[in-house]
């Protein structure tokens, strides 16, 4: 296998695991606390995409507000 087909697999994984567990919350608990802890799943990735884009040369991505707002409207789009 390759390391971009691995890569693929593992985040269909992780998306799936991600809906499993925030439907389950979601079924179970007020809809804000729902979208905070789909949220607070998503953060890691958020960590490792910034540092990744960090690594190649894009650190002033991380402080333009466009990201900012992606996070933003992510978090409304689970509501």
């Amino acid at each position: 296998m390759t390391i971009p087909l691995i890569a693929a697999l593992t985040a269909a994984t992780l998306v799936a695991a991600k809906d499993v567990v925030s439907k389950k919350v979601a079924s179970q608990v007020h809809p804000f606390v729902s979208s905070f802890a789909s949220f607070l799943f998503a953060i890691p990735f958020y960590i490792f995409i910034l540092l990744l884009l960090w690594c190649v040369g894009l650190e002033d991505f991380s402080c333009k507000s466009g990201f900012w707002y992606y996070v933003f409207f992510r978090a409304l789009s689970d509501t």
